[in-house]
């Protein structure tokens, strides 16, 4: 009888291993699928991840090109200043230019009826007849357009204020 129960704890013992070899089995086998279910967890993740690096990849790009667009408005804005300044700028010049010419004639204007003043002047005094004659002359050589052309007003303002017409 002995052996039979020596038979039995062998076979309760290999039903023991059985079992805990099964109860491994599950443990193995519900760790494959909670590793699984992790995988799938992660894989969800880095789906959403990259779903929303796209989108803020796509906003970005957005962006770029909205600051494209108005970098480009900026240059095409910048670029009609310019022209505007040196259309400004070459108005400014000429304006200068005219100014200046016109300030030099009436400078030799001036100068004009300084020197005829002097050649008229003798040791009786002033020989209206001469100045006029000489002042005359002058203006027969002063072009009638042009800058030049202040020169004709400026000779008669300087004659009236020499011979005292209050004309």
């Amino acid at each position: 009888m002995e052996m039979i129960l020596f038979g039995r704890e062998v076979a309760h013992a290999q039903e023991l291993h059985l079992l805990a070899m099964i109860a491994e089995l599950q443990a193995r086998y519900k760790g494959t699928f909670a590793r699984e279910d992790g995988l799938v967890a992660e894989r969800e993740a880095a789906r959403s991840v990259a779903r929303s690096m796209t989108r803020a990849r796509d906003e970005v790009l957005q962006e770029c090109r909205a600051a494209l667009a108005r970098e480009a408005a900026l240059k095409e804005e910048i670029a009609g200043l310019r022209a505007e300044l040196a259309e400004a700028k070459s108005a400014l010049l000429d304006a200068r230019d005219g100014a200046l010419a016109e300030a030099n004639a009436r400078a030799e204007a001036t100068q004009i009826t300084l020197t005829a003043l002097l050649a008229s002047i003798g040791w009786r005094g002033l020989q209206r007849r001469k100045f006029r004659a000489l002042i005359a002359e002058a203006a027969r050589t002063i072009p009638d357009e042009g800058p030049a052309a202040v020169q004709h007003h400026i000779l008669l303002t300087e004659v009236r204020k020499v011979l005292n017409l209050d004309e």
